[in-house]
């Protein structure tokens, strides 16, 4: 199974248990948003019962977040980037409601993937 995981993550690191993988990948996550500049709320964290791999259960962050387009475009670049990645499952991205039409602020909803071991 280990051929498999590392054909599915970009930059490998070897599925933890969840509370250990949950911590990994919600800190480093956080850390690319804030790198960004991009201000996030709270990061809501669930995981599925099946997954597409046996053996492994898949976990889920999902926030919405606010930024220029800019530092969007820059956390996009990067995320891949994130060593507990397995993918993208959601992005929506919105002009900000902001007073300022000349705003180029945006909104972002983002959900992101991994795996735990069972």
């Amino acid at each position: 199974p280990g051929d498999e995981i590392r054909q599915i993550m970009s930059v490998l690191k070897i599925p933890q248990n969840e509370e250990t993988q949950r911590n990994l990948f919600r800190t480093e996550f956080n850390s690319q948003l804030s790198r960004s500049g991009i201000r996030a709320q709270p990061i809501k964290v669930t995981t599925a019962e099946k997954s597409p791999k046996a053996g492994y259960k898949t976990l889920y962050l999902e926030c919405k977040a606010r930024g220029s387009f800019d530092q969007v475009l820059d956390f996009l670049a990067n995320v891949n980037r994130n060593p507990y990645l397995v993918g993208i499952e959601k992005l929506v991205i919105t002009k900000s409601d902001a007073r300022n039409q000349m705003s180029r602020d945006v909104n972002i909803e983002i959900k992101v993937s991994s795996l735990v071991k069972r």
